[in-house]
């Protein structure tokens, strides 16, 4: 009973564990989605600008007779839609704001300050190499291992039922107004195998042997648990890198050029407003991908430490890869 109080105790140790890295986790998730609201409204207010330049070109151009009423229109129309998206943009930092604030314990008139690059880049870590590393300190397979040591500690005992209890007692008698004073020793045996109590050790043993089984069986799907979120925590970091990387050096800068090819154009009168209008559209659209890109990056980095059990630092070291 003494093995099995002690499992117990621990399996609460780990569950406290457990808790606290889910929190961690819950503290970057929210952290890295306030940076790409942050992103968003600066790229919306960086967006406002350029539309303003366009509505301003548009003008030119119909004043000169190189262009049409409908393009200044439409210039205008695409800054009103910016200006309302930034109104609801910053309505979703606030709410952002609002719930990491929750889960640090903060009030909410703090506030937070504009948080720079979250970009954090990784070893191009296997699944083979994070398993052993998960089974040894991933918390709630922790907690499966201890429940599985407290049911066999409780199993032991149930067995030890079938064991005769002995009982040794040594009493001394005081004779009053003799000298007959003399010690007594009983030795007593009882034997648990009677017709009226033998089923109820059996049944406690059986359900000793079941519980056994069924935590031996939550391990099991436990861990396949924490593997599944291994290999899909590994998926998201290798697939939002790539993105990343393609973002970075070859989607961005092309939509740029188009859209300054496009501009140009326009103002030469060789194309249409709407060709500038598309081309923006393309770059915006690139931008704010490319930083969903790194947000989803840096969150699956979070979910990889809760299903090890380990920040990446610490995965690093273990692995040789620091």
């Amino acid at each position: 009973m003494r093995n099995s109080a002690k499992s117990g105790s621990l399996m609460a140790e780990q569950a406290y564990r457990a808790k606290e890295r889910e929190i961690i986790t819950g503290v970057k998730q929210r952290y890295y989605e306030l940076y790409l609201i942050q992103r968003k409204l600066e790229i919306n207010q960086e967006n406002q600008t350029l539309m303003r330049g366009f509505s301003e070109i548009s003008r030119k151009q119909y004043e000169v007779g190189m262009g049409i009423q409908a393009d200044f229109l439409r210039a205008e129309t695409e800054l009103a839609s910016l200006v309302k998206e930034g109104i609801s943009l910053e309505q979703d930092r606030i709410v952002a704001e609002a719930m990491l604030s929750s889960l640090l314990g903060r009030s909410d008139g703090e506030g937070f300050a504009e948080i720079e690059g979250i970009e954090s880049e990784i070893p191009d870590w296997t699944l083979e190499q994070l398993k052993p590393l998960a089974r040894e300190n991933n918390p709630e397979l922790k907690m499966q291992e201890y429940n599985i040591a407290m049911t066999r500690a409780e199993l032991s005992f149930a067995r030890n039922d079938y064991l005769p209890d002995l009982m040794v007692k040594g009493t001394y008698k005081d004779m009053q107004d003799t000298r007959d004073d003399f010690w007594a020793l009983m030795l007593g045996l009882s034997l648990p195998v009677s017709p009226w109590s033998n089923p109820g050790y059996s049944s406690r043993l059986k359900q000793s042997e079941v519980y056994v089984r069924k935590s031996e069986a939550e391990y099991s799907s436990m861990e396949n648990m924490v593997n599944a979120e291994l290999k899909q925590a590994l998926a998201k970091i290798q697939a939002n890198k790539k993105n990343i990387q393609l973002y970075r050096t070859t989607i961005i800068p092309q939509a740029e050029q188009t859209l300054n090819s496009n501009l140009f154009a326009y103002q030469s009168g060789k194309t249409e407003f709407l060709m500038v209008l598309d081309a923006y559209r393309m770059l915006l659209m690139s931008k704010l991908d490319y930083e969903m890109a790194v947000m989803e990056y840096m969150s699956a980095q979070a979910e990889l430490e809760k299903a090890v059990g380990l920040s990446v630092e610490e995965i690093k070291v273990r692995l040789g890869t620091k």
